[in-house]
């Protein structure tokens, strides 16, 4: 019965059995919803989303917050799809488009620990200036076919598993060593605690930041390439909305907004969450519209929860409660 409670306690049960719920209430309205080639499609959903989130986790842990991943995204799967359908080989392409996702992430660490700027601010910047040049390149037009070598890593299968969920699951699992159980994962928790003392302890806050930053836009960028070879496609609307949409589903999944706190855990269920809700509202047929309306109000939800846990005065208060 301890256990029991103790497992209760976790921050990620304050989004698992919401998740729960969801999936229990929309299979009951929309039976389809439950259905094999649903749940597969599903799952593919959540493992480009997770790839992604577990980037954005070590940014916020570390008590920052990027929004250009999306655009990161987007401009990594149109520059590895110019490039593929310029003659360049697979594996070049992929590597050419993945120096460009490293270069954001470079360019975001940049203007935001050399330069000063405030993270939202920096990485909205970097975000604008990236589409701008996605449509200035392609003209919003699409680049297709693909080579078949390049469309299997988003397509191909072991048994019914798509190659996608084991590469996530394996992302994951590896991060989130890497998060709780290296040195590096400890100065992550640091800095979103308290910067300034993890500089005095003599640690290079910078450079473990531009680190952060290029890892994000890294992930960012392979799920770009991921989407690509998935659709045998590359649009550049890829990553639209994708930012706040993976940055919701972190801070719901229990890592602090103000930092120093990160769950990987947390990260694979919020990341689940949102990808469930779009999926149930397009099963119950309600309006995509209403997605918008949902990701902010659950934005809002989970930075007052996470001001209601981390806030002192709050603490006291439920203390004496």
């Amino acid at each position: 019965m301890e256990k029991v409670k103790s497992i209760l306690k976790k921050r990620e049960m304050n989004i698992l059995i919401p998740l729960i719920i969801v999936c229990i209430a929309t299979t009951m309205l929309a039976p389809q919803f439950a259905s094999k080639t649903n749940v597969l499609d599903l799952m593919r959903s959540i493992s480009f989303s997770v790839i992604t989130a577990v980037g954005m986790t070590f940014v916020i842990t570390s008590g920052n917050l990027d929004l250009s991943v999306g655009s990161t995204l987007t401009i990594s799967g149109m520059c590895a799809g110019l490039c593929l359908t310029s003659g360049i080989p697979t594996v070049p392409s992929i590597l050419i488009a993945m120096a460009l996702a490293v270069l954001i992430g470079a360019l975001n660490g940049f203007l935001s620990v050399k330069v000063g700027m405030p993270s939202i601010i920096a990485t909205l910047g970097i975000s604008y200036i990236s589409k701008g040049i996605v449509f200035v390149v392609s003209r919003g037009t699409p680049y297709y076919p693909f080579p078949e070598s390049f469309n299997l890593i988003g397509q191909g299968k072991i048994g019914s598993l798509h190659y996608s969920i084991l590469i996530a699951a394996v992302i994951t699992v590896f991060f989130g060593y890497v998060l709780y159980s290296t040195k590096y994962g400890r100065v992550v928790f640091a800095l979103g605690g308290n910067r300034e003392a993890t500089r005095l302890a003599g640690i290079n806050v910078d450079r473990y930041m531009m680190s952060i930053y290029i890892l994000c836009s890294a992930l960012a960028g392979f799920v770009g390439i991921l989407t690509a070879s998935r659709m045998g496609t590359a649009v550049a609307n890829a990553g639209e909305g994708k930012d706040l949409m993976i940055a919701a589903g972190v801070i719901i999944g229990g890592t602090s907004f103000t930092g120093g706190v990160g769950t990987m855990v947390g990260t694979v269920i919020g990341a689940s969450l949102m990808e469930v809700l779009t999926n149930a509202l397009v099963m119950v047929h309600i309006s995509a519209y209403w997605q918008n309306v949902l990701i902010g109000a659950l934005m809002i939800l989970a930075v007052s929860l996470d001001t209601i846990r981390t806030n002192p005065k709050f603490r006291k208060r439920r203390r004496k409660a």
